[in-house]
């Protein structure tokens, strides 16, 4: 057999024992253990190019900033710095989504990673965005359904969460205007503006 179907067989192999449920890195082993051979290369090369892949600096840093950046946010700074980015910013349009950007850059300027930034502030800023989201899906429906006390408290607290959220109060108006003067007929969720 030739040495590349050998290889192709290997990586098969590799490939069937991870879908089975192998750790990578022990495929990963096995399959350069299974190169070396095929290719006669000597077993004692692979101990020295182990040592030389992981002696790296980025791979040292990576879980240090990481953990910095844990540090951080258990002292409290990354809670405070997302406040304070949100009440900056948070009457805008888009405001959650730009503190916490704004948040990221000042985190980042703090901790010096990416990673750790992305860690940190997104654990605090996307559960609120994904709040923001449910509930305004669930105005949405309570809307379309004509249940406007519901539509109306869901809306609100997506203004709660989100204060520069202009689609939210003007479903609010909305719904205090259809909650005053219901709709004639079915309604299909579709409201008219008949005046300014």
């Amino acid at each position: 057999m030739s040495d590349t179907l050998l290889i192709i067989l290997t990586t098969a192999a590799a490939l069937g024992l991870f879908v089975y449920g192998t750790p990578i890195f022990l495929l990963m082993g096995l399959w350069v253990v299974a190169a070396h051979l095929i290719y006669g290369f000597s077993l004692a090369n692979i101990g020295i190019s182990m040592f030389e892949g992981l002696n790296s600096f980025a791979l040292l840093a990576a879980p240090l900033f990481i953990l910095t950046g844990d540090l951080i946010a258990g002292g409290g700074i990354a809670r405070r710095i997302t406040d304070f980015t949100l009440a900056a910013l948070g009457w805008l349009r888009g405001g959650l989504g730009m503190a916490a950007i704004t948040a990221c850059g000042m985190f980042a300027a703090i901790s010096g990673s990416n990673s750790a930034t992305a860690a940190t502030i997104g654990s605090i800023t996307f559960p609120a965005m994904r709040d923001v989201l449910g509930h305004f899906e669930d105005g949405i429906a309570a809307y379309r359904a004509a249940r406007w006390d519901e539509a109306i408290t869901r809306f609100e607290k997506c203004l709660s969460l989100n204060p520069g959220d202009g689609l939210s109060r003007t479903y609010v108006e909305r719904c205090r205007i259809l909650q005053a003067t219901p709709p004639k007929g079915d309604w299909d969720g579709v409201w008219v503006m008949k005046e300014k």
